[in-house]
């Protein structure tokens, strides 16, 4: 009885300090029918482990959009008049495509074309021949994407970057409560090239020399070397579709994507188009490209009817994205227990405004087929256990911050976890007992200040990599931390530190470890000026070390006098294959350590 009062105060002090932070992941469980003597886990170089991808633009906003180019997608008729020319689009009858445009996902079920829409916010709900802010919602909300394409379209300097690109942001963000950082270069003018970065694009797309891709051709093998997208620096060359009667007719437009189809599997080609009217035909914009109805309509088909099964059709960004989080997905935790295997994908790291997380894995069970695919917690998933393709998307990890100001006994239902910052305030005491797992956030950390302390039995741990256990000192104590055994701190860039040079140093022993163990951490310790105590601890690395700073060392001691720190019966075990210890088991500089 007098525990839970205790812990009801305590919550009352951690409620007013709760904060959120955010990274991505997700929780994997694959069922073999047997137990496999060894699996594999590959990132699909595309979205849906397809072989090519394609992405159409549409610049400029106009109505045919929405009358032609949505309709026809969704398998509606296309009935509105043609403002233009006063007639019919096509043969002048209602067009029906029964069941749209779409293709296969590689697990049975069909994803309808996502195009791309290049705006210019200024010019939004300006005529009866514009978009207006309703369609482009909708057209959001279905999946196409929403670019940048200047505020005004000004073609020749002087231009106002800060206007063309921020505000045209700005306005499309007021209204469709998002902001487009993929740059459409208004008429290919290369004065934007370098402005884009500067003001905060992350990606820019236009036909300009340098840019990336077989100039010309739009063609981009993104197989293996897609780096360009990790410096949100991405400089992708764009290829127009000419109007009807130019060289590139129908015939022309199919010739294209075959060759394209040829190039896989060997490379896998990104290429991209971009048209300005998918109305009437030539007459609507006899200058400029424009596919016109009956062009549009008839790829359309050649796409579906020819490439679903290979194709992958969506806007700019969302492949940009895809090969973002390909870059950058790391696959952790990997736990392979009978006929059974878990991992988590996690993505600490995100682009500016980015829209998409979507990732695909293969998975392999080498000599084991796969009977289950769970996907934790995502009701969007697809899997397809006979070739190991599971379609997901990453999704938000709330990182929960917490200040504990009195005795605590902790409670994974009253602190709920993922964990960014936990902090013990000075008088304070953290008791942490078995069976507790604390999974904290990348850059998560415990700190616990001068005068607080921790009594830890459980595991501190993360599904990529944390801070770890941070000791504060001042001019008359220290934190405190004391772990029993089975206590297990693991992934953490340093297991206990305890950094700060001047501060409290005397005979006290303010850390204490009983048969714990520090598992693939960077350090598993960095004591400056603070004394501890190791007794039958283990400190080990095994195969699944990941930790991106890398493994410098068990210990890091510096200027620590008598007492000291003390290993009493301890094991330091280096079990990666093909690695030895050499120098980098304690390292010292002025410290007094017993070892024995």
């Amino acid at each position: 009885m007098e525990k839970k009062s205790f812990l009801l105060v305590a919550l009352l002090v951690l409620t007013g300090f709760f904060a959120q932070a955010q990274s991505y992941r997700r929780t994997i469980s694959v069922e073999f029918n047997q137990a496999p003597t060894s699996f594999k886990i590959d990132v699909a170089k595309l979205k849906f482990n397809k072989e090519f991808a394609y992405s159409l633009t549409i610049d400029d906003g106009y109505i045919d959009v929405w009358n032609v180019a949505y309709p026809l997608i969704q398998g509606n008729a296309v009935l509105e008049t043609d403002i233009y020319q006063g007639n019919n689009y096509g043969s002048g009858m209602p067009f029906q495509k029964t069941g749209g445009y779409a293709f296969d996902d590689g697990c049975g079920h069909q994803i309808p074309f996502h195009l791309g829409l290049a705006i210019n916010a200024s010019q939004v709900a300006k005529n009866a021949s514009r978009l207006n802010w309703w369609h482009l919602s909708t057209l959001y909300d279905a999946g196409w994407d929403i670019l940048n394409h200047g505020h005004f379209h000004v073609e020749a300097p002087p231009i106002d970057f800060q206007d063309e690109i921020v505000q045209n942001a700005l306005d499309i963000q007021s209204h469709i409560g998002f902001y487009p950082r993929h740059f459409a270069i208004p008429a290919n003018q290369p004065a934007y090239a370098p402005e884009t970065v500067t003001h905060g694009m992350v990606a820019t797309y236009g036909a300009v020399m340098g840019f990336q891709g077989v100039y010309n051709g739009g063609l981009w093998n993104v197989k293996d070397d897609v780096s360009p997208v990790n410096n949100n620096q991405l400089k992708l060359l764009r290829t127009s579709v000419p109007v009807d009667s130019a060289s590139m007719n129908l015939d022309a437009l199919k010739t294209k994507i075959n060759s394209i189809a040829n190039m896989a599997p060997n490379q896998t080609i990104w290429y991209n188009e971009y048209t300005h009217a998918v109305g009437a035909g030539t007459n609507q914009y006899p200058n400029v490209s424009n596919m016109g109805f009956q062009m549009l309509r008839d790829y359309l088909d050649f796409l579906q009817q020819d490439y679903s099964q290979k194709m992958w059709v969506a806007g700019l960004q969302e492949v940009e994205e895809y090969l973002y989080v390909r870059q950058n997905a790391v696959i952790t935790n990997q736990s392979l227990s009978g006929n059974i295997l878990t991992f988590d994908v996690t993505l600490s790291d995100n682009q500016p405004d980015q829209r998409h997380f979507d990732l695909s894995l293969l998975v392999d069970g080498v000599d084991a087929s796969i009977s289950n695919i769970t996907v934790q917690g995502d009701g969007y998933s697809t899997t397809n256990a006979s070739t190991g393709l599971i379609n997901f998307a990453l999704v938000p990890e709330v990182c929960h911050d917490y200040v504990i100001g009195s005795d605590l006994y902790f409670d994974v239902n009253a602190m709920p976890g993922p964990y960014g910052k936990i902090t013990v305030q000075s008088g304070a005491t953290l008791n942490i007992t078995p069976g507790s797992e604390l999974s904290f956030c990348e850059n998560g950390e415990l700190i616990v200040e001068p005068g607080a302390s921790v009594n830890f039995l459980g595991v501190l741990t993360s599904s990529s990599h944390w801070k770890g256990v941070h000791l504060l000192k001042n001019t008359t104590q220290s934190g405190h931390f004391r772990s029993y055994q089975g206590a297990l701190i693991e992934r953490a860039d340093f297991g206990i530190l305890a950094d700060i040079f001047d501060g409290f140093n005397s005979e006290e022993i303010p850390v204490v470890c009983e048969r714990t163990t520090f598992r693939d951490n960077h350090q598993a310790m960095n004591f400056t000026t603070l004394n501890g105590a190791f007794y039958q601890c283990n400190f080990i690395n095994t195969s699944n070390f990941s930790n991106p700073l890398g493994f410098s060392a068990f210990a890091q001691l510096t200027n620590i006098f008598s007492p000291g720190v003390r290993f009493s019966n301890c094991r330091f075990i280096e079990s990666r294959d093909g690695l030895t210890l050499t120098n980098n088991g304690i390292l010292s500089s002025y410290a007094f350590i017993i070892v024995e």
